[in-house]
């Protein structure tokens, strides 16, 4: 019994960490969005603390991505070790293979990662 409350406890712990990094990058690229809005609109000015905000919300949105990948990837490690004790180590093909599309969110973010990264250097050097 004392078991399988630790184990909803764990699950209930996990849950709330993924669903707080998926909000970190929704909320930097909104604010950013905002920032660079205000700008456009002359509500603010291009100041150089303005261009330091906008790089750090920028690089808060890969960084935020990273992060929640890599619990996302912890998550299903420990499902799998569960599945394979529960199983007696023997998982079929499926669960134990890496197919394309398990590294598909990688190569994702490696590509937004690049772009916004030198969406913040052209930000910095501009002006």
């Amino acid at each position: 019994m004392k078991e399988k409350r630790l184990e909803n406890f764990r699950d209930v712990l996990m849950h709330a960490v993924r669903e707080r990094y998926n909000l970190l990058p929704q909320i930097s690229a909104l604010a950013a969005t905002l920032l660079v809005i205000a700008t456009f609109t002359n509500l603010i000015q291009l100041t150089t603390f303005v261009r330091f905000l906008i790089i750090l919300l920028l690089l808060l949105i890969p960084t935020s991505l990273i992060g929640y990948l890599v619990v996302l990837n912890q998550a299903e490690e420990c499902a799998k070790r569960g599945l394979e004790e529960l199983a007696n180590n023997k998982l079929t093909d499926q669960i134990k293979s890496n197919s394309f599309l398990a590294y598909l969110p990688w190569g994702i973010v490696a590509i937004i990662t690049f772009a916004t990264v030198s969406t913040a250097f052209l930000v910095a050097n501009s002006g």
